[in-house]
């Protein structure tokens, strides 16, 4: 594999093992709240570049991604994020108000 080559798939590899940390974070959420909270984290605090590069992951199936990855980089961007509050700041609702 060239160098290029091997650059990519490790980054691929460190997305992927980011994006499953947060799977198995929201794995205890039921379904949909689960995806909406990997696909709001990713949306706000990851680079666009990466957000592409996993989405591109997802739609390839690869392998390595937890299946919650791949649904919350495949799914419909209205579902809301469980921790929405917790993200933005406001902690009227947060365990620390």
């Amino acid at each position: 594999m060239s160098d290029h080559g091997d650059l990519v798939a490790k980054k691929a590899a460190k997305l992927a093992m980011m994006a499953n940390q947060m799977a198995q974070f929201f794995g205890s959420y039921p379904h949909d709240q689960a995806i909406a909270g990997i696909s709001g984290h990713i949306v706000k605090f990851w680079t666009p570049k990466m957000h592409a590069l996993l989405i591109a992951q997802a739609e390839r199936g690869d392998p390595a991604l937890h299946p919650l990855v791949v649904d919350a980089m495949l799914m419909p961007k209205h579902v809301e994020s469980p921790t929405k509050n917790h993200a933005t700041g406001d902690l009227a609702h947060a365990d620390a108000g």
